[in-house]
């Protein structure tokens, strides 16, 4: 799974208020989740998930409630552990202007959306452009989606970050055909894969002394 930097929509705009309940329009996320359904059959290695938070530190996920109101009735909605979501896919919601309503107030709560990494199972050997596929075609995820969450932040990728157990004698090797990249644990016993087109189109052979515990991606200027 792959924590990375949220990309969130801060929704005080979108979200209004009836009978001190913040709603956003379904229409809304139904598009959102349209694009998400797109891109999953276009990026197989990557899983899209939309969430919904509070902005107020002391409200849990735990704490909110959740349905889509339409005309026929209320229609509860699940959120996991960090607040991902999904709806059912109703055109004809859409069409009668159904919202999803929330027990909080207005301008508190946010929406944000994050990538979880699907690849195969992670071996000691493996070719550059086969570990770093699922990171590569992160750009082109983050401008489909910006087109439904418009103005939210794209940090640019770094590149692939292998988080490794603690006290593991870790090390990464790139066998590229200038010698040999060898790259060793920071902060958070972490190792960044860098990203770099030059490396895609060699594609070198990429040896890990020891498998990591998790990969997730690596954006410019988030907490190593």
């Amino acid at each position: 799974m792959w924590a990375g930097t949220l990309l969130a929509l801060l929704l005080g705009g979108i979200l209004t208020m009836a009978e001190d309940n913040a709603r956003v329009p379904y229409e809304y996320v139904y598009k959102i989740q349209k694009t998400k359904e797109k891109l999953a059959q276009t990026y197989t290695n990557l899983n899209v998930a939309v969430r919904m938070k509070s902005r107020q530190p002391a409200v849990k996920v735990t704490d909110l409630d959740v349905y889509i109101e339409t005309k026929t009735g209320n229609h509860p909605v699940l959120l996991g552990r960090n607040g991902e979501f999904t709806v059912p896919m109703r055109p004809d919601w859409v069409a009668e202007n159904a919202a999803i309503v929330v027990n909080q107030p207005k301008g508190s709560m946010a929406l944000d959306w994050n990538c979880s990494l699907l690849s195969d199972r992670m071996t000691n050997r493996m070719r550059y452009q086969e570990l770093m596929r699922a990171v590569a075609n992160l750009p082109a995820v983050q401008a489909e989606m910006a087109r439904v969450f418009p103005g939210a932040p794209t940090p640019p990728v770094l590149g692939m970050k292998l988080v490794f157990p603690a006290n593991s004698d870790a090390v990464v090797v790139l066998r590229t055909k200038n010698g040999e990249r060898i790259l060793k644990p920071g902060l958070n016993h972490a190792i960044t894969i860098p990203l770099e087109q030059a490396l895609l189109e060699e594609n070198p052979e990429v040896w890990l002394k020891v498998l990591p515990e998790k990969a997730e991606v690596d954006y410019k200027n988030s907490p190593n």
